[in-house]
């Protein structure tokens, strides 16, 4: 049996230092998605377009299931499904 991390194994003093290297890790990519989404904003729509296909050329399927998602982009097609209906 495994001793578990909350009895102070060394495992877990490393576990827990993993964890806390992984936050800040995680809060500077935030830190830097947050800069460069107040630059993509600032930018004239044409410019935007530009960054936006640089950017589709480096992202893979999942990426973008996962924007969709986030935006809520249905595939579904449900607008044009109502205008059939009329």
């Amino acid at each position: 049996r495994e001793p578990s991390h909350e009895q102070g194994t060394m495992s877990g003093a490393v576990d827990r230092k993993r964890k806390k290297g992984d936050d800040s890790s995680a809060a500077a990519t935030a830190e830097n998605a947050s800069k460069w989404a107040k630059t993509f904003e600032e930018l004239n729509e044409e410019d935007q377009y530009i960054y936006l296909e640089e950017f589709a050329a480096k992202i893979n399927r999942n990426h973008l299931q996962f924007l969709q998602g986030v935006i809520g982009f249905d595939d579904g097609g449900d607008e044009d499904e109502d205008e059939d209906e009329d």
